[in-house]
């Protein structure tokens, strides 16, 4: 894990670099010398966005390049208030992060560097942990035989969620991100966009692979598939087999059988290991059937929507939209 140590060690820097840079301005604002100063230009570059200002002091008019923490391009044609630090006239700064210090910028490379170095060190590590589990499976494993009912303890309910670890990963990781630039980063506009886009790609990662999952009470097995949930009545549930790789079968009496995916392989493709999964998936809920014990019912199976995640599938297409719309317009 030396991938995410050092990019542990890069955050932290970041973390020290913003944190060490806003001290050295807050003594500027505190102290120095404040006048007003005009955006003339702007600059965007791969590393360091900066933003070009024409001041008057002592009756002399001159020229500074200020660079941001974040974002250093500022509106062409507004009026801000800069501060002369007084041992060092050169160096200038803004109460809300610019400076001419092009230190400034450097928590940002850091804190990039820092995400993709730890998103290719847990990548290395699920393929690694995906061969281990693999090599410990055979070619064409058998899941445990059915549990005793005497020896399992008794439950009123359970729940068998499905283990996507993919998706699980990118959604912690971009959580990661998020509260790094929230915390860092002064909230503006961009700020607001960068964030609502950042929550956006969570809830695609939550339906992809985490919004699926089994519970089972005495009166019904409930089957939560992405946009809707199967309920089927305890008495009329027949056998849990293994179908395709990483997809559970459940024979229901007298209806059409219920495909449960589980693992990654269903979401990310067959080339990710989905077999682990599956037989854990299978031999739960079929510890789960014998703990929960069912109850007589006259109940039919049932399939209704799942008008939430609907929504936010909606809300999800929303936000994309608005995006792109106010990135086009900001463009034009």
């Amino acid at each position: 894990m030396w991938g995410l140590a050092v990019a542990a060690l890069l955050g932290v820097a970041a973390f020290a670099a913003h944190a060490y840079g806003a001290e050295q301005r807050q003594q500027v604002v505190d102290h120095g010398l404040r006048f007003p100063a005009r955006v003339v230009a702007t600059h965007k570059s791969r590393w360091a966005d900066s933003s070009d200002v024409t001041y008057r002091v002592n009756g002399r008019v001159d020229q500074a390049r200020l660079y941001g923490t974040w974002d250093g391009r500022l509106e062409i044609g507004t009026t801000i208030t800069l501060y002369q630090d007084p041992d060092d006239p050169s160096r200038l700064v803004t109460a809300d992060g610019y400076a001419t210090d092009v230190s400034t910028m450097w928590p940002m490379p850091l804190t990039v560097f820092a995400g993709a170095l730890a998103l290719a060190a847990v990548s290395s590590w699920l393929s690694a942990l995906r061969r281990r589990r693999w090599d410990a499976v055979t070619v064409d494993p058998e899941p445990e035989p059915e549990p005793d009912p005497d020896a399992v303890p008794r439950r009123r309910r359970g729940v068998v969620r499905r283990v996507d670890v993919v998706t699980r990963s990118v959604f912690a990781v971009l959580a990661a991100v998020m509260v790094v630039i929230v915390w860092l980063a002064p909230w503006d506009e961009s700020l607001g966009l960068a964030v609502g886009m950042t929550v956006a790609c969570m809830a695609v990662m939550y339906l992809l692979g985490m919004a699926h999952k089994i519970v089972v009470t005495p009166q019904s097995l409930a089957v939560f598939q992405r946009f809707r949930v199967h309920r089927v009545p305890r008495h009329l549930v027949e056998a849990v087999r293994l179908v395709d790789d990483g997809v559970l079968e459940l024979s229901v009496r007298d209806a059409q059988v219920i495909h449960i995916p589980t693992g990654a392989a269903s979401t990310w493709g067959a080339q990710l290991n989905g077999r682990p999964a599956q037989l854990r998936a299978a031999n739960r809920l079929r510890r789960l059937l014998v703990a929960v014990p069912p109850v007589a019912s006259d109940r039919r199976v049932t399939t209704s929507p799942r008008y939430v995640m609907i929504v936010l599938a909606v809300l999800i297409v929303a936000a994309f939209a608005a995006t792109m719309t106010f990135l086009a317009a900001t463009a034009n």
